[in-house]
């Protein structure tokens, strides 16, 4: 039997929104963002302030391609390799871990930062 087109178009809808709210992951980008930035907060604080102590810089509100950039950068071993840079070596595994998992963690993450309030 065939079904006319906006039935199979809801179905296909309420399949994947289903399986979205069962995959456990927060139900939006920002909402995940947010939960990414828990592992960032310890060095460039909860406000992305950053830490001068330890060369963690200031990051909120900073444009999030511009944050996808740096961290594919520490993820692809263009920053964060050179011995003299502790604050980039420091990094380099954070933006490493930051990638595994499901994707898009970068550019939530980015959103996320993006929408903090430059301090």
């Amino acid at each position: 039997m065939a079904y006319p087109r906006n039935v199979r178009s809801l179905a296909a809808v309420l399949l994947l929104l289903g399986a979205g709210a069962c995959s456990g992951a927060p139900a939006t980008s920002a909402a995940f963002g947010e939960e990414l930035f828990e592992t960032c907060a310890p060095c460039h604080a909860s406000n992305g302030g950053g830490n001068i102590d330890i060369g963690a810089p200031t990051i909120a509100g900073l444009p999030s391609w511009y944050v996808v950039t740096q961290l594919e950068k520490f993820q692809n071993g263009t920053r964060g390799k050179h011995p003299d840079d502790l604050a980039g070596l420091r990094m380099r595994p954070m933006a490493i871990f930051l990638e595994v998992g499901s994707p898009g963690r970068n550019e939530a993450v980015a959103e996320y930062i993006e929408g903090m309030e430059r301090v």
